[in-house]
C-alpha cells in the first residue's frame, strides 16, 4: 500500500471513531470521560456490556483497572 491509500485509511478510522463518539453522546454517554481511549480494551467492555443492556456506572475519579480483567462472553 503506498503512502496515499495509508493515510486515506487513517483518515477514514479517525472519521470512524469521531463518530462513534458523537454517538455515543448522543446516547447520553460520554465514555471518553471515563477511558482515555473510546478504541481500546476497556472501552470495548464498557461497549459491550452497555449494548447487552447492561447498567454500567462508573464513579467519577474511580480507576478502570478492575474492568480490564473483566470476562464478558456474549
Amino acid at each position: 500500500m503506498n503512502q496515499h491509500g495509508t493515510k486515506n485509511r487513517m483518515e477514514e478510522l479517525a472519521r470512524e471513531i469521531n463518530r462513534l463518539q458523537k454517538m455515543l453522546e448522543g446516547a447520553n454517554s460520554k465514555l471518553s470521560g471515563t477511558v482515555t481511549d473510546i478504541t481500546g480494551q476497556t472501552a470495548q467492555k464498557l461497549l459491550k456490556l452497555v449494548t447487552c443492556g447492561k447498567p454500567v456506572t462508573v464513579q467519577k475519579g474511580k480507576s478502570t483497572s478492575i474492568l480490564r480483567n473483566l470476562k464478558i462472553s456474549i
